[in-house]
């Protein structure tokens, strides 16, 4: 990502005489204060922060106070972290980031830095190299060739890149205390950093684009400390972080440990993925009216499209990477967002999360409405965020709800302020097989959540042996919206497999299963794709295993 518009912020500057800083009370939600030093509330140890590479916490007497998070000792090429994972915070959104605490006990001159990142690396990062996206105040106490000067600074770095700086002069020379209090302001994208120790500085920096840095994901919180040939320790004692965040820790925003560890994420969003590739990806079955869109209107502007703001519009859109199992568990994370509508709050009809058994060819019926009358889908679990009233059919203006092919709407709820109102979206989809419990959260970004629960989801019943296709519908009629996914995880056990393997002979290479009748079992031909590799001069390919029925491949030529 090229970050071209950091290099035009207006910069002001100024330095006053030295004294104490107490952090400001900025206006913004979602306080977060830790107290390391055990004055005024015992924080000293919380396990509300993940310590990585060699962070500890110490009770060194010979400082005061004694009680602080060291991020690194005093000893030469090492590397500290801790994040907070209690939360996560909108870095696009009013927030600020304030750190107490000091550098000491300097090796061969002191260095060599520690920093206040906000990052998309998550709350296990130990060093640079984790980090993702990531914007940092670093404090620097050892000056390389092309830093912007020639003792102490404070650096703002943009994915590793100098975009701003202060010049601390000797303040943080051992042993240094200091206070950071960074805030930024959304209204005009404006960054305000304050830095109090032996003298006080402070500086401003309009037109900060993290909308163009980050997009919509969350970030971590927390520091980092690295040592070189020279070193010191790396202390706070004290951290406040305020923000718009989902009010719920992370680790249940992940899929339980019931959850198969098998996990596909797609970022169609940025162009990227965690371990699949995604905008543009050939995992995924395009049907009807959707497509891949790079839309300047908006922003982030890569997004997998359901609809457009046309009338009349049927799209969908099917994982064919693999099938899931869907009577274990499973956990299905969708982010969507739909925008603009025909009129304000009055856009229509509306996105479905789906697992379904008529394959990835699947389309729903121009019109239809999502009941035990779409036979189109073959057997169907739908999680339908609907945003136009039909009236006798849906309970709500804006609802979210529960669908099955065999039971119509099971669970429903009513989604206020509206769904139509262009905010980025989160639905979190979890199956537990034990209880036949299906558990969906929604909830708009910064906004709390909305659960709704059903035990009547009995998927054995639903779908049998069968594997399911997992994907996405959106419909558009009179009124209108573009209906987008930005991004979307699943967490699950995919279908049994089994490996053929047959001579690599000349020229025959494809593989199609064959449609025949072999008695007591009768089948025919299933919709699927199969991929052959040459390993070992012989092919090889995974097909879908079959229960209790008969299963003819026949090599061809191609």
């Amino acid at each position: 990502m090229k970050f071209r518009k950091l290099r035009k912020w207006a910069t002001a500057v100024v330095i006053v005489g030295a004294g104490v800083l107490a952090f400001p009370r900025p206006a913004v939600g979602g306080m977060s204060l830790y107290t390391f030093d055990g004055n005024p509330t015992p924080d000293w140890g919380s396990s509300d922060w993940t310590l990585k590479g060699n962070a500890f916490w110490t009770n060194d007497v010979s400082m005061s106070p004694p009680l602080r998070l060291r991020l690194t000792p005093a000893s030469g090429g090492v590397t500290g972290a801790a994040w907070l994972n209690t939360r996560q915070i909108a870095p696009t959104e009013d927030w600020s980031f304030n750190v107490q605490g000091n550098v000491n006990t300097f090796g061969a001159g002191g260095a060599d830095a520690m920093g206040m990142y906000l990052q998309t690396g998550g709350p296990n990062v130990s060093d640079l190299s984790g980090l993702g996206t990531n914007f940092a105040l670093v404090l620097d106490t050892y000056y390389n060739p092309g830093d912007p000067y020639p003792t102490d600074s404070l650096k703002l770095m943009a994915n590793g890149v100098l975009v701003g700086a202060l010049d601390l002069g000797t303040a943080l020379e051992d042993p240094a205390t200091f206070t950071v209090f960074a805030s930024y302001t959304k209204a005009t994208h404006t960054l305000s950093v304050q830095f109090a120790g032996s003298v006080n500085v402070s500086g401003s920096w309009t037109n900060l684009d993290l909308p163009a840095l980050f997009g919509t994901k969350l970030v971590t919180v927390g520091l980092l400390a690295n040592t070189g040939g020279s070193f010191e320790n790396h202390d706070a004692w004290r951290v406040r972080v305020t923000g718009v965040s989902p009010p719920r820790p992370i680790s249940q925003i992940v899929p339980p440990a019931t959850v198969a560890a098998t996990n596909w994420t797609y970022t169609f969003e940025n162009g990227g993925g965690l371990n699949a590739p995604a905008w543009g990806s050939s995992d995924w079955t395009l049907n009807g009216n959707a497509f891949y869109c790079d839309d300047a209107g908006v922003n982030p502007t890569k997004r997998l499209r359901m609809t457009t703001t046309g009338q009349n519009q049927n799209g969908s859109g099917w994982w064919n990477k693999k099938r899931l199992q869907p009577t274990k568990d499973w956990a299905i994370y969708v982010h969507p967002q739909f925008t603009p509508q025909t009129a304000a709050g009055a856009g229509g009809d509306g996105l479905a999360v789906v697992l379904q058994t008529a394959g990835t060819g699947a389309l729903m019926p121009h019109g239809g409405y999502y009941d035990t009358a779409i036979t189109n889908l073959g057997n169907y679990l739908a999680i339908t965020l609907d945003t136009w009233q039909n009236v006798g059919k849906d309970p709500y203006i804006n609802s979210l709800n529960i669908v099955t092919s065999s039971g119509g709407i099971v669970g429903s709820l009513n989604v206020t302020p509206s769904l139509n109102s262009g905010k980025f979206l989160n639905v979190w989809v979890v199956y537990t097989e034990a209880t036949s419990t299906l558990r969906v959260e929604f909830w708009e970004d910064g906004q709390a959540h909305k659960v709704l629960e059903s035990t009547s989801v009995n998927l054995r019943t639903l779908f049998g042996s069968a594997p399911v296709t997992f994907g996405f519908t959106g419909q558009t009629g009179a009124a209108t919206e573009n209906h987008d996914i930005l991004s979307t995880s699943i967490s699950g056990t995919p279908e049994d497999i089994v490996t053929l393997t047959w001579p690599n002979v000349r020229g025959m290479s494809a593989l199609v299963q064959e449609s025949l009748s072999l008695a007591p079992t009768s089948w025919s031909a299933v919709a699927w794709s199969w991929t052959t590799t040459n390993q070992n001069n012989n092919w090889v390919t995974e097909v879908p295993a079959r229960t209790n029925s008969r299963c003819l491949y026949r090599l061809i030529g191609q």
